[in-house]
């Protein structure tokens, strides 16, 4: 893999799920769950899932930030798959810890902010919809910033909590110049 090509998917990695601000209280047309009650409907509470996922977002970017790959790959169900640029699908969760660990020893990454555009939700399933700008440095090299997008599909798991079970991600285009 040349430098750039390298460079793009590592930090393009990096903005799998970083999100830095908390969605709004609309849920978007569609997205309401089946209630409790058979053939009512009820809004999800977008507000809480959108916390939810902030809050998941920032352990995986304090995780990413201290190079700790159990900690990045916590987030992400058992059956997980993410989607990198130029690269195979990451399927399941030991594909991807081997897939973080290459990552991550390659390249450090220096800054990265993300923010969550939407969040649309349905049942037990969460769509977040984000942007990213990293700053990332590869070994021997001077750090690059990359802005970029994601779609992350999360899953509410038996205990409540939510886990990535669909992610993929990629650059506005060709990573900046080197600072």
């Amino acid at each position: 893999m040349n430098r750039s090509a390298a460079v793009l998917v590592g930090s393009a990695a990096i903005a799998l799920f970083v999100s830095c601000t908390t969605p709004s209280d609309k849920a978007e047309p569609g997205t309401a769950a089946m209630g409790a009650a058979a053939g009512t409907l009820a809004e999800p509470n977008i507000t809480e899932i959108g916390s939810a996922i902030d809050a998941a977002n920032q352990k995986w970017l304090a995780a990413m930030i201290a190079g700790d790959v159990s900690g990045a790959i916590g987030h992400y169900a058992d059956d997980a798959m993410v989607m990198m640029p130029m690269m195979p699908t990451w399927n399941g969760r030991p594909a991807i810890e081997a897939g973080m660990k290459e990552m991550m020893a390659m390249m450090k990454v220096n800054d990265a902010k993300a923010s969550t555009v939407d969040v649309m939700a349905g049942g037990d399933l969460a769509i977040e919809t984000g942007l990213f700008t990293m700053t990332t440095t590869m070994k021997g090299a001077k750090p690059i910033t990359e802005n970029g997008k994601y779609l992350t599909v999360w899953k509410r798991q038996a205990d409540g909590g939510w886990k990535i079970i669909r992610d993929i991600n990629n650059s506005n285009g060709e990573p900046a110049k080197a600072k």
